[in-house]
This record gives structure tokens, C-alpha cells and sequence, in this order.
């Protein structure tokens, strides 16, 4: 039986290292978004195949915060202020519904 914590992925997300420079926040073509995927595989490391710069160089590829988790309930609080907002849009690699924003901890 699923118990009182359980929740459902709405979309998997990744993004590579993009070769043109496009994975630097100083790159005039950069953006967070991730693209949609059917699955990800999950590592200690993070998702597979998935390039975060902030956490490879400034945070000297740390295993903290590998996986970015955004759930349904502050991306609809959000879309309120910014309806432009999409899916991807703000780097998830995974985006979870039936679970609160409060049930996850960093680490």
C-alpha cells in the first residue's frame, strides 16, 4: 500500500554541459531550463547526464544539493505572481506533486 508520503513525479528533467558555452550564467544564451526526459537516473552525484554550473564550479562539484526538487505546490504558488513560468523553467530535475514543499530537506 503507498503510504502518507508519497507523491508523483510530474516531469524528469535534465540538461548536458553545453559545448558553445551556454551552460555559463554569463553566457547572453544561457538559461536554466531543463528539458524534459521520460526518465533520469539518480546518483549521489546528482542526475545523470545533467550539468549544474553553480554547483561544479562555485560550490566545487559537491554532492550537496545534486538533485534540484521542485514541488507542484510552490510552482503553482509562483505562477500566480509569474504566470510566464513553465515546466523546466527554473532548473528542477524533478517536479513532485502530492508532496509539500515542506516534506523534503536538503542533503
Amino acid at each position: 500500500p503507498i503510504g502518507p508520503n508519497a507523491g508523483t513525479i510530474v516531469q524528469c528533467a535534465a540538461k548536458p554541459l553545453q559545448s558553445d558555452g551556454a551552460s555559463k550564467p554569463s553566457s547572453k544564451s544561457y538559461s536554466p531550463k531543463k528539458v524534459s526526459q521520460p526518465f533520469v537516473t539518480l546518483s549521489p552525484s546528482g542526475v545523470m547526464g545533467d550539468y549544474n554550473h553553480y554547483r561544479t564550479v562555485a560550490l566545487e562539484n559537491t554532492n550537496d544539493r545534486a538533485v534540484s526538487i521542485l514541488t507542484m505546490d510552490v510552482l503553482r504558488r509562483l505562477s500566480a505572481f509569474e504566470p510566464r513560468v513553465e515546466l523546466g523553467d527554473l532548473g528542477e530535475n524533478l517536479l513532485v506533486e502530492g508532496l509539500p514543499y515542506h516534506f523534503f530537506r536538503v542533503g
